[in-house]
């Protein structure tokens, strides 16, 4: 019966220890800042086989802005390219809500562009889209 009170005290140590374990939801890295875009790849499959991929190093200066209230701004060698449009991330995806404008006289339908992540760290961003469409931005 002596050694209960030091049990006690010990089973309450371990499950306040146990119990505040850093949960691992969350990505590496934020998404919120500058990045630069650097490759386009496109692969694609035929009976779930890999069979051409087509990729370029991007030499232009794209910049994806993402702000820290879901506002996201595409700029091109420093220009904003269009209308700003709005994101939202979860566990492994990026959603873009771009509203309708015309850009370069043609009229484009409001859409939502979902992308899964499946890099995100402090310095590296890779995009994969369900159209096999492959993006790496970097910081």
């Amino acid at each position: 019966m002596k050694y209960l009170p030091k049990l006690l005290l010990i089973v309450v140590a371990l499950s306040f220890i146990i119990g505040c374990s850093k949960s691992n939801n969350s990505p590496n890295g934020s998404i919120i800042g500058n990045w630069r875009q650097t490759t386009d790849t496109i692969k694609q499959y035929q009976n779930g086989t890999l069979t051409t991929t087509v990729g370029s190093q991007l030499s232009i200066s794209s910049v994806w802005q993402f702000g820290n209230k879901g506002v996201l701004n595409d700029y091109d060698n420093g220009v904003i390219d269009a209308i700003p449009s709005t994101y939202k991330v979860t566990a492994d995806s990026l959603f873009i809500y771009v509203p309708a404008q015309t850009l370069n006289g043609i009229y484009q339908q409001a859409r939502t562009i979902n992308w899964q992540i499946q890099t995100l760290t402090q310095h590296k961003l890779i995009l994969a889209s369900t159209a096999n469409i492959y993006i790496d931005v970097n910081r």
